[in-house]
């Protein structure tokens, strides 16, 4: 599948669905940091742990992205003391772009 996350059509994607939010495998991570000055408009990264491959590199300094890992997702929808009912929508094909090896 290299053919189809190489760097350049792993930008293209996130460019044209101006991605606002990505959970990716933390094997595709590195790749999409590397990419990350070219993606403005992408503000928050979900990586989906794989303990056996170490911690998750944290994001550059500059960047202005918020990283969570999946763990950290579950737990902060644990301890939310609103309903998330009120505020949950039908998805949409541009509401989370899932990008998993």
């Amino acid at each position: 599948m290299e053919h189809f996350f190489g760097p350049l059509n792993f930008c293209k994607h996130f460019l044209f669905f101006q991605a606002k939010y990505a959970l990716v495998s933390q094997e595709l991570y590195p790749k999409l940091l590397n990419i990350l000055p070219d993606l403005p408009e992408l503000k928050t990264i979900i990586v989906f742990e794989e303990p056996h491959k170490g911690p998750v590199r944290p994001l550059p300094d500059e960047s202005e992205c918020k990283l969570y890992t999946f763990e950290e997702v579950v737990q902060i929808g644990y301890e939310a003391e609103v309903s998330l009912k009120a505020f949950c929508n039908p998805p949409t094909p541009l509401s989370l772009h899932f990008l998993l090896s």
